[in-house]
């Protein structure tokens, strides 16, 4: 058993409770969410040590094992899921089995760890900023964050209860469909009927990655793209590419961080302020920002993100929209100077584009791609919430498309 990416591993670790669609397939669980018989780590050793023994599966936990998967193990986290890398200090950093020497991505670092190298079929973990996005994109993996509210989240350790979703990680758009389809049973209540894209995106993603979503987009989006065969048809080229400016996406990204900031302490304050020695120096870093942020603060910003939110979803209307995943390939791992500022750039550059479905609401796939160099990236297609499943159907014809069958 690899530490850094698991945490605890059996044959199975929790049996199947019915046979079902998702029969033989084995879930790597993050360590968020509850299992029946073991405590909830959060990536954290002495708040493993200090945490109750579960009595209850999570709904979504309980969802998949009646649908006849099986839990192969409990997969690390990011500590607190306060992170993007996949770094963790105390188990270690998790492999990215598609880019060897490079991080994994984060927080759903074990999860995407698992199913990238074969040892799970479904990752499932949660995506605040990115946690399910941008780990997908670093190792070549389908994965949705869901709209917000959609799945339930009780037995879930929280972040931040305003942007935390249940995201599902697989290696094909198959197996990411018929997991979602047990979380997500209910009809879709919204269908969308058209793709809108902004160019402006692409300046703040590194080179090679935008000459591989550039030329991928191109591919997918190059006859009329519908829904189903009913719908009336949205030609790319006739829709209105969105006018998304820098400030506007700075104004959500601080929007952002102030609402999760302030959530964040408030649910784990008090276990932090007794602990500071137990934690990241990174991770407490973040905690100690947050500590300062006012009630009335967050007030005010609640307000924004509000505001904020009615005006993306105003903008896509009943749209989807592709933009890139993340703003680079997968950064190296390591201890030094230049690799920590490296994942700094890259998590800063990525979550100005991964808040965009957090302030929102969102439901986003990452559809994995490859730079020239073979690397993976992703292109990110949301949709209006609610729209879960059409997005993975959206997103796996489009895939089709660019890359038909020889």
């Amino acid at each position: 058993m690899d530490p850094s990416i698991w945490r605890i591993v059996g044959h199975p670790l929790v049996s199947a409770i019915h046979d079902g669609p998702l029969r033989g397939l084995g879930i790597a669980v993050k360590d968020l969410f509850a299992v029946q018989g073991f405590a909830i780590g959060v990536g954290n050793p002495q708040f493993l040590s200090e945490a109750s023994i579960q009595e209850h599966h999570a709904s979504a936990v309980r969802l998949l094992l009646e649908a006849g998967a099986h839990v192969a193990g409990i997969a690390q986290t990011d500590e607190f899921a306060y992170s993007l890398s996949g770094v963790n200090i105390h188990y270690g950093a998790a492999p990215n089995p598609a880019a060897p020497g490079r991080i994994s991505g984060g927080s759903s670092s074990g999860p995407a760890a698992a199913v990238s190298s074969g040892q799970a079929q479904i990752g499932l973990g949660t995506d605040t900023a990115g946690s399910i996005r941008v780990p997908a994109a670093y190792q070549g993996l389908w994965g949705i964050r869901t709209s917000s509210g959609r799945v339930r989240r009780d037995g879930v350790h929280p972040l931040s209860h305003s942007f935390d979703t249940v995201g599902i990680l697989a290696r094909d758009a198959h197996t990411l469909a018929i997991t979602a389809e047990q979380l997500m049973p209910e009809p879709d209540s919204v269908t969308p009927v058209g793709v809108k894209i902004d160019p402006i995106l692409d300046s703040y993603v590194d080179e090679d990655v935008r000459i591989a979503f550039s030329q991928w987009r191109s591919a997918a989006l190059r006859d009329r793209y519908t829904q189903n065969s009913a719908a009336p048809a949205a030609d790319i080229n006739d829709s209105e590419e969105l006018a998304i400016t820098h400030d506007m996406l700075e104004d959500w990204l601080t929007i952002f961080n102030v609402v999760r900031g302030y959530e964040a302490w408030q649910a784990h304050g008090d276990w932090v302020s007794s602990h500071g020695n137990d934690l990241d120096p990174q991770i407490a870093s973040r905690f100690e920002r947050d500590m300062h942020i006012t009630a009335e603060e967050y007030e005010r910003f609640s307000i924004q993100f509000a505001d904020a939110r009615a005006t993306i979803r105003g903008l896509l209307g009943n749209h989807l929209f592709l933009i890139p995943t993340v703003s680079c390939v997968a950064p190296f791992a390591g201890n030094t100077d230049e690799s920590t500022r490296a994942i700094a750039q890259a998590r800063a550059a990525t979550m100005l584009l991964t808040t965009i479905a957090g302030i929102a609401g969102l439901p986003a796939v990452n559809i994995p791609i490859r730079t020239a160099a073979g690397l993976p990236c992703g292109a990110c297609l949301m949709g209006p919430s609610g729209s879960d499943k059409s997005v993975i159907a959206a997103a796996e014809r489009l895939n089709r498309r660019a890359n038909p069958p020889a």
